[in-house]
């Protein structure tokens, strides 16, 4: 499908590596991290521990996104 999107054959769709996605989790980590070290309260501990897990759980499944509308013919039927 990557190659088709790159080749312009399907418009409106873009895959999201899962590269990508890591590092906009560990970017949002860092935030997080930053205002708990700035003000250690307990809705910045909770905040940090949810970019965490969200960071962890997109590691452990090795996901990527798709944005954009899938045309049926690269769905399994």
């Amino acid at each position: 499908m990557q190659e088709d999107i790159d080749a312009g054959k399907v418009s409106g769709t873009k895959i999201i590596t899962h590269t990508q996605i890591r590092q906009e989790l560990q970017s949002k980590v860092d935030v997080a991290q930053a205002r708990f070290d700035a003000n250690p309260s307990k809705k910045n501990k909770d905040k940090l521990a949810d970019a965490q897990k969200d960071l962890s759980h997109a590691i452990r499944d090795g996901e990527c996104l798709i944005k954009g509308c899938v045309p049926s013919e690269y769905l399994k039927k």
